[in-house]
């Protein structure tokens, strides 16, 4: 309901308006109300027309925010009765100036409204500013023509979706460091920009819903990578714990580049290891108790390996494909590469005496040191950790020669040169393996130097044998191999060359032969 002033003075005013406000939620006023639904006037803008102000050509019908130029009290004021007394204000105070009437209430009775509300201000200096004074400060608007105008909707709208997408997209991918460092500059910028805007062009936006969706952003950043790392550290521990000890993964766990497809020429040791029959020992047994009895054995081999620091690469059905020297680097690869295959062995011995009644696994191990191809072969999401290249093949190929000598660990000449003075080795002759282009001196390692238990007289019989037989000497060759036999009856090399003496006798080697053997896997 309107109403209207009291007759004497609306007859004797030159003008006259509302003094209502545009009072938002927790009584606080930030809009112009220049109008009602009967196209009354507002205060200020009724004294601002009577002034004659240039600003007021776009009518009433525009939102205009209000322009506070500073907290509660900032415009010069006076209490009533000091300006009715004769030496109450100084001379020309009320000179060309335009004065507002209006109370200042900071007491009163219960339950009386007040004519005091919160200014955008009030939050940082707790002051409540009257109503005669956001007249006066409208008024000030209007003259001036300095109140406030608001982006679009559609403008900000724009604005939160972009600020908050490219805020949540683009810090998730930064480190915290440098997202919490981005996000204090963009908030900093972003107030200025807002300050700027306001105070030179008059141009409000909700730059603090931006402030707090980039905020809100980097916690979101900040928790999504660290719950990330944390997935990421234990998709990566437990990746490299399939193949090295938990106690050299950890050590790893400082690589997360190991994680990145692509790989790097390395020069490793590689072992293979195979079970002798394993297809003849599989059709006898019952799937669960094969299943069982090669879990054990696979806990047993493993265990040999890592104890020596190596690297299981994978498990090929019955055979165990392990390196050294990657993906961290060990000056004597080669050695414990070795000390790995003697101490499996010896573990697997133990193991066929535990599991006799069951079945009899009888493992075979080849050994050999080259260039590979070793890194992560799979992609991001998979992790396949592995070594490609000729020698490992070789090491396969090895690992397959002991069913043909009858031997357990065969290696190279290659992987012995560095590591001769550490263990006891014999030479088992030249060979051309399958798919090799060259051939391979080839020995059957024993024991270390200082615990070999074997007799030497067997050995030097064997290599007096060999020598014979790579010169030709046929006969010499199997009577020295016949001695080895005498001393050790289960000697699968002397057993071997006596066979390709058998051969040779009716096919003898071409012309240039130095005791080279080519062999086939069968």
């Amino acid at each position: 309901k309107l109403f209207e002033p009291y007759a004497p003075f609306k007859e004797a005013a030159a003008g006259w308006g509302l003094v209502q406000l545009a009072i938002e939620q927790e009584y606080a006023v930030r809009r112009h109300l220049h109008n009602d639904a009967e196209r009354v006037p507002s205060l200020s803008w009724a004294a601002a027309s009577l002034l004659g102000s240039p600003r007021l050509s776009k009518g009433q019908s525009e939102t205009r925010w209000i322009n506070y130029y500073g907290s509660a009290g900032e415009l010069p004021s006076i209490s009533y009765h000091l300006a009715l007394e004769e030496n109450g204000p100084p001379p020309g105070f009320f000179k060309n100036k335009v004065v507002f009437v209006g109370a200042k209430p900071t007491t009163g009775y219960t339950g009386a409204a007040k004519d005091e509300f919160k200014t955008p201000l009030t939050f940082w200096t707790g002051r409540y500013a009257p109503g005669v004074e956001i007249h006066a400060t409208c008024f000030l608007n209007l003259m001036r023509g300095d109140w406030l105008h608001r982006l679009g909707s559609l403008w900000q709208l724009a604005l939160v979706i972009g600020v908050g997408m490219g805020a949540g997209y683009g810090l998730v991918n930064l480190r915290p460091l440098p997202a919490t460092v981005l996000t204090m500059a963009f908030m900093i910028g972003l107030t200025v920009v807002a300050c700027v805007l306001g105070w030179r062009f008059y141009i409000t936006f909700s730059w603090l819903v931006l402030v707090m969706q980039c905020g809100a952003a980097l916690l979101w950043a900040i928790i999504f990578n660290s719950v990330h790392w944390y997935v990421q550290r234990e998709f990566m521990l437990k990746t490299l714990s399939t193949h090295l000890s938990p106690a050299r993964a950890k050590v790893l766990m400082g690589k997360p580049e190991l994680l990145r497809p692509g790989a790097d020429l390395q020069t490793v040791s590689i072992l293979f290891s195979d079970i002798a029959d394993f297809s003849s020992i599989s059709e006898k047994l019952p799937p669960n108790t094969l299943a069982e009895l090669l879990n054990k054995y696979f806990e047993t081999s493993i265990s040999s390996i890592q104890k020596t620091e190596g690297t299981v690469i994978k498990l090929i059905g019955d055979a165990i494909f392990a390196i050294w020297n990657a993906p961290i680097a060990q000056p004597n690869h080669q050695e414990l590469a070795c000390r790995a295959a003697l101490l499996l062995r010896e573990q697997l011995l133990q193991f066929d005496a535990e599991n006799r009644e069951v079945a009899r696994f009888h493992t075979r191990v080849g050994l050999h040191t080259g260039v590979a191809c070793v890194g992560n072969f799979g992609s991001a999401a998979r992790f396949d950790y592995t070594a490609i290249g000729d020698h490992v093949n070789l090491s396969s190929r090895l690992e397959g020669l002991n069913k043909f000598l009858g031997t357990t660990i065969l290696i190279s000449d290659a992987l012995l040169a560095p590591v001769q003075s550490l263990f006891d080795a014999r030479s088992v002759g030249r060979f051309q393996l399958k798919g090799m282009g060259r051939h391979l001196e080839v020995f059957e390692l024993m024991g270390p130097k200082q615990q070999s238990a074997d007799p030497h007289d067997w050995r030097n019989s064997f290599a007096r044998a060999l020598a014979f037989f790579q010169i030709r000497d046929f006969n010499a060759a199997e009577a020295a191999f016949r001695e080895t036999l005498a001393a050790r009856a289960n000697d699968g090399p002397s057993a071997f060359y006596l066979e390709r003496l058998q051969e040779f006798r009716v096919t003898p080697p071409p012309p240039g032969w130095q005791g080279e053997i080519e062999l086939k896997e069968k």
